[in-house]
């Protein structure tokens, strides 16, 4: 949906709305996981808290009424998503490091990064 060219749709609005609390339950979903290996606990509890920031701060996008407060709120989800991806890249490389490795069939491959030529 794009949102920007069109911000008073409210089917555009419910889309992002959707997106960011999809996010959250994401977030909230690697939050109550309870066999997390020790080595990987802080990386797993700092990417379920971005996943359930950049959630929160996109569904904040759609709300702001004036251009200034859009903007704000758009620069405040760049931000937090800026902050996720350092943290999934955290939990891809300590993956990497301890040689986890994943089929392309286990939710976990999303951590598996292989190089393509192009």
């Amino acid at each position: 949906s794009d949102l920007i060219a069109d911000r008073n749709n409210p089917d555009k609005i419910a889309a992002v709305q959707k997106i960011g609390q999809d996010l959250q339950d994401v977030g909230g979903q690697l939050a109550g996981m309870t066999e997390v290996p020790d080595p990987v606990v802080a990386a797993h509890n700092a990417l379920a808290a971005s996943y359930i920031e950049i959630g929160k701060n996109l569904v904040k996008v759609p709300a702001a009424s004036y251009d200034s407060d859009f903007i704000n709120a758009i620069k405040v989800y760049d931000a937090s998503a800026d902050t996720f991806t350092k943290h999934y890249v955290t939990l891809a490389l300590i993956f990497s490091a301890y040689g986890v490795k994943f089929s392309p069939e286990d939710p976990g491959s999303v951590f598996t990064f292989t190089q393509s030529s192009i």
